[in-house]
Formats: structure tokens, sequence, C-alpha cells
């Protein structure tokens, strides 16, 4: 069944080389206890490896039952050393960190038997070893003889034709010797059993056939074979081995196991880059989810301002210049305008408004290019508040707006800081900033002084008037005090703020329905100077801008006729957004770097585990693991150092996300400020485990490549 044909092997030495087995021609019998004996460097273990498909023959031919192995290739002798051969070394070569059964049933894992039959058939195997109780016992917790048992009873569990001992008692007691040599004996009943030994005695006493061998030439065979016709070689595949991916992150998973400590920090190292990057996502994430939810709910306050002439965006961000201050209280800032209304005559435009926008808007509020004519008297003296629409800038008279603010969201919208009951239909709101202040015009309009603290019951039922058109002249002074009892009185009856500091309203005096349906029942001919579109929510907002864009767009459609518009809370969230998504691209930056050090650290530890591994990959290698199995072994190590590293990244980021939102919640008003999304997580365990497989690509290729004989002699 076993042939070598004029076999030789070389080793070379400084590119020299030197012959160690010299035209061996030998024959096995199918059943057979055959012994190889002979002096420490004849050549036998070498032989040995050459028959078990380890190690490579130069010259010559190794025949199974009549088949070459000339055109063998890789895949071919582990598929040999799978089927057909079972090693019993003298250091027993067991996986220390696995147990006994797992040792045993490795071999039909990599044959691709379902877990269930193995581990049968391992138990079994094991019972007839005498090992029944030791089935679930790591290596170290067993005699020498038991862990010989148990390298016999992997030799076996494959069922191969060929048993093969190096030195199988070389490091037993005589009398576990006895039992070990008897086991074999009865073994060789049905097999054939080649063992390499330097005790001649031991030889003798077992064995049915001794062959001596001595500087590689084989000098006497007790019961040689001869030799079967060379034309009845020929060449058979076997089949394939392959160990499965799940196997191979069962040996790295227990070999993890078995270095907790280690496993452990090189975990937590590996995660503090994961945890810096977690953190800044999460900051983002949560600041997302605050600007968009600002905008939801603040959009009411700032409506969509819609003008024929573009946004002037410097008066916007220099808004606050010329500040007028007072010391505590109400009064305050003195902001500009952001652009300049012109008419809107557009046809066209106005047909849209009112066939498509106002269908969409929960109301459109229309303003009409009057002259304000807001009027109080204080003191006698009468103090005037108008706004022309053709002003190139708006001066401090905004301060008396020119729209209304619907109580609607007066009330659910906006902090209601002070509110007085009142009967009088014509009613006005004052909006206060942050800091609970107002413009000094305000106040002075009102008849209060600035420069102080004003007390809220002041300022609640002050009242001014509006004039009727065919009463007001600006320049009449005297027209004006004499028709000045006669006009409609407006009362304020409400302060109100922003919800928030990032949204701000213009502080100044607001006023309800019934003054604008009041003023402009007295402009019917007026041409419309602007518009103010309060829409239903975020959704409906959006479709108005698509619609106002798809008009700019139509064909024909000249830049005169072009209409633009102003989302103040859009473009506040935009500019907070724009810089957090700034500052979270620099911490990413930061964070990657340590992520990118971690991951060559796990790339070292990988190394690390192959250089302590070197005899397992040797035993892997022996009992018909591939070379893209060791790799897969240690990739699997690499990525379940990833996946551990990644998941306990995000389980921290997890716990001190509370600690950071609960540090934030006072300065943005916002409970959960940090919190990680789950496709981030899910992004981020992916990363850290593509990393470390990257970084353990080199080792495993190494591991890969380490030669199983050399392997199997690593202490």
């Amino acid at each position: 069944m076993l042939n070598i044909i004029n076999l030789s092997k070389d080793y070379y030495v400084d590119n020299k080389p030197i012959r160690v087995l010299k035209n061996l021609d030998i024959e096995f019998r199918k059943n057979e206890f055959v012994a190889i004996v002979g002096p420490s460097g004849c050549g036998k273990t070498t032989l040995l490896n050459i028959i078990g498909g380890l190690d490579r023959y130069t010259e010559g031919d190794l025949v199974i039952d009549n088949v070459t192995t000339k055109n063998y290739k890789d895949s071919d002798w582990d598929s040999y050393r799978n089927h057909r051969i079972g090693f019993v070394f003298q250091s027993y070569n067991l996986i220390s960190h696995l147990s006994v059964l797992n040792n045993v049933e490795l071999a039909l894992t990599i044959s691709g038997i379902g877990t269930k039959e193995r581990r049968a058939k391992a138990k079994e195997i094991l019972i007839q070893v005498g090992l029944e109780e030791h089935l679930n016992k790591r290596p170290n917790q067993l005699s020498g003889g038991q862990m010989q048992r148990v390298a016999i009873a992997r030799a076996l569990i494959n069922d191969p034709n060929i048993i093969l001992a190096d030195e199988p008692t070389g490091a037993l007691d005589s009398e576990t010797s006895v039992e070990v040599m008897d086991l074999l004996k009865n073994i060789s009943k049905d097999k054939l059993i080649i063992m390499v030994t330097h005790n001649e005695s031991l030889a003798k006493k077992y064995s049915n056939r001794t062959v001596s061998l001595l500087d590689g030439v084989i000098t006497n065979d007790t019961n040689p074979v001869k030799r079967g016709k060379e034309d009845n070689i020929v060449i058979e595949k076997t089949k394939k081995t392959s160990m499965s991916f799940f196997t191979a992150l069962a040996l790295s998973f227990k070999n993890l196991l078995t270095k907790k400590a280690r496993t452990a920090l090189t975990a937590f190292a590996g995660s503090i880059g994961i945890i810096g990057i977690a953190l800044s996502l999460s900051l983002k994430n949560g600041f997302d989810i605050y600007l968009k939810k600002l905008e939801s709910d603040n959009f009411d306050t700032v409506p969509l301002e819609v003008s024929q002439t573009a946004i002037d965006l410097t008066s916007l961000m220099n808004n606050g210049s010329d500040q007028e201050e007072v010391t505590n209280g109400v009064g305050g800032y003195d902001p500009v305008s952001s652009f300049k209304p012109n008419d809107l005559t557009s046809v066209a435009f106005q047909e849209l408004m009112n066939n498509q926008i106002k269908k969409t808007a929960e109301s459109v509020i229309e303003l009409y290019s009057y002259n304000s004519r807001f009027v109080n008297n204080v003191d006698n003296e009468l103090i005037i508040r108008y706004r022309r629409a053709q002003a190139m800038i708006l001066d401090p008279n905004i301060y008396i707006s020119q729209t209304y603010a619907p109580e609607s969201f007066i009330n659910t919208k906006l902090n209601v800081v002070a509110k007085k009951d009142s009967s009088n239909p014509y009613q006005a709101y004052i909006f206060v900033n942050q800091m609970g202040r107002v413009p000094n015009s305000v106040l002075e309009f009102l008849g209060l002084p600035t420069g102080s603290v004003i007390e809220y019951n002041d300022i609640l039922g002050k009242t001014f008037k509006v004039y009727q058109k065919a009463d007001f002249n600006e320049k009449d002074l005297d027209l004006l005090n004499a028709k000045y009892d006669d006009q409609v009185s407006i009362e304020v009856t409400s302060i109100v703020s922003s919800p928030s500091k990032f949204i701000a309203i213009t502080p100044g005096i607001y006023f309800n329905e019934s003054v604008k349906e009041y003023i402009l029942t007295d402009e019917p001919s007026s041409e419309i100077g602007g518009y103010l579109i309060y829409p239903k929510g975020i959704e409906n907002k959006n479709e108005i801008k698509a619609l106002i864009n798809a008009f700019n767009k139509e064909d024909g459609r000249i830049e005169s006729e072009k209409i633009t518009f102003l989302d103040s809370v859009e473009l506040s969230v935009e500019v907070v957004g724009t810089l957090t998504d700034s500052v979270s691209v620099i911490l990413i930056a930061f964070s990657a770097i340590s992520l990118f050090v971690s991951s060559v650290m796990i790339g070292i530890i990988t190394y690390t585990s192959v250089l302590e591994r070197t005899k397992e990959i040797g035993v892997l290698r022996s009992i018909g693991s591939r070379k893209k199995d060791i790799s897969r072994v240690f990739n699997a190590e690499g990525i379940m150092l990833g996946f551990i590293s990644g998941t306990l990244g995000v389980a921290l980021t997890l716990l001190i996300n509370p600690i950071i939102s609960n540090i934030l919640e006072p300065l943005v008003e916002y409970e959960g400020i940090s919190r990680l999304n789950i496709t981030h997580a899910i992004f981020l365990i992916i990363i850290s485990v593509v990393l470390t497989l990257i970084a353990g690509f080199i080792p495993s290729k190494i591991a890969a490549k380490k030669d199983p004989v050399v392997a199997l002699r690593t202490e």
C-alpha cells in the first residue's frame, strides 16, 4: 500500500545541498507494525515526515495505493495528511487551550464533518483509549500517559490507513510506555503503523518488522516486501480539506480566553481610538438632531421672508453693530436687517402665491408698502414710528413691526414671560431677547425710561395709536394731535421671548391680527411690498421653497422677476451645523491617529500570537490544515480582537454619553445632546474589524508559510 522508490532528500546549508536520505527503496504492507531504528541524525525522523507529507523528497517517488505523489500540490498533501495519515508525537503536541475532546475532534472539523457526528465519534475513540472521564479537561490537567493516549485518539479519529509514531514513549516512564505500546500493537492489527525509535529492544518486542537506518541508507530490513510493478502506478486525486471560518473563530476565541488579561488590555487599548471617534460622532449626531428640532419647533417664530431682491448677507452677519444697550432688565440691542424689501410686481408670482403657496401654508401673511404710522403721545409730545417701503436699510422704527404675531404660536411656540388679560381686540406683544432686553427706541416709544430696569407691570397695559391713512400726515403735527384721540388704541398685553438662544427673534413690538386687518382695510390699492409666509411645518416649508425655486427656473423668467427668500431659522441652523461639523472633523482626525496606532499594536499582538502558537501551527498542518487555513486562524483572531475592541469602544461611549450630556445640558438647553447613532456604532465596529484584519495580514501570512516540521519542533 505504501512504496518508497529510489527516494532521496537534500537539505541546504549555506546554499549547498546535504543529502540526508540516499536512494531509499522500501515497501510497506497494509497491516503491520514497522519500527525504524537507528542513531540520532541517521534520517529516520526525516523519512517519517516525508511519509507523513510534512516534508518533501528531492528525488524518487512516494507511492500510496499505486498512486504517485510526484504531481501532488500543497492541497493534495493537506488532504493526504487529513484522510490517510495519523501522527503520534513524542511530545504529544496537543493544543493547550483546547479540551481533550476538542483536540481529538479537530481533524474531523477540518474534514468538514458536522458537529454532532464528530463529537460522537471523538467520544467513542476517547472511550476506547480509556479517557472517558477526562473529555473536558485541558492537556495540562493530564498525566504524560494520558496525553499520549489523547494523541493516539487524535491520530485514529479520521480512521487513517497509516499511523506514524515518532518516539511515542520517549517522554514516558516504563510502565506507561508499556501501556502505550500495547495500544499501538493492538491498532496494528488492521492498520499500518510506522514507528521511529532509537530503542531497539522496544522495537523487537512490539514490532513485527524492523528497518535499520544509518547515514540515510537502509542497512537492514527484517521482513522486506517485494515491490509492486511500476506500471501499476496511477495518478489519483483525493478529497480536499477545508477549515471553516467558524472553526478558525472557535480556535482563536479559545486561545484568547486563555490570555484573558492580555486580551482585555489589548481590547481596551484598541478601543481608545474608537471611543474618540464615537464621542465626536455622538456630539455631532446629537447637535444635528437638536438643530433639526430647533428648526422644527421654532419655524413659526421666524417665517419665510420673500423678496424680489437678494438677501444682504453682509447686513445679516454684521447684525448687532451700532448696538444700543441698557444695563439690566428690558432694553438692549439694535440689530440691522438682512435684506432690502423691494416691490414684488410680478403678476405671475402673485398668482403662484394665491393659487399654490397659500394652499400649502397654514397662513400667508402679506406685507404692503404702506408707510407705518404708529404714534404715541408721551408728555404731550407725539412720537411717530414709521418705515417707508423703499428704505435701503431698516431704521430703528422697524421695532414697530409691520407684521403680526399669530396668537396660536405665541402660546405654543414662545415663552410667555408676562401677560395681561384685556378686552381690547387690538393688542401688541413685546418681544425681548434672551437677556430680557429690547431696543431703547421701543421703551422711548412707550414713554418708558431707558438705562434702568423696567418692571413687567410697568410695560403691560401701555397703549399707542395707529392712524387711518386719511388722517395720517407725518409733516402736519397739528393734524396728528387733533386726530390722536379718534384713532384705534393698541394695548400691550404680553411680553414674550424665544424658546432657545440659538433661534433669535428680532426684539420689538408686534401686533395681533386685528391690528393687521384694520391696517389692510385702509390700504386696498397698495402694491405688494413683500411677504411673510408661515408654513404648517418643515415639510410644508420645504414644499413652498420648491414652488418658489420652480417658479424662478421657468423658461423665459428674466432676472428681475426672480424671487428670493430668507429662511432665518435654516440659515442659523446651517451656521451652527457647519461649525459642529468642522469641530467634529478635527476631533475625528485626531482620534483616527490613535485608532491607527492601536491597529498597529494589534498587528504586533497578532505577530506575538503567531510566535506563541508556532507548535499549534505545526499540529494543524499535521492533521491536514492548509496554508490558507492557518492564515484564517490568525485572521480570525484579528477579527475577534477588532470586534471586541470596537464593541468595547461603543459600549464605553454609551456609558460616557450621559455624563457629557449632563455637562452640556445647561449650555444647550437640551437633554441627551451626546447620543450615538446606531448606524455609526455598527460602522465603527466594522472599521475596527477591518483595521485589525489589515494589521494582522502580514503576521497571518508569516504563520501560513511556517515549515510544519520546524513548527512541531518549537517549544
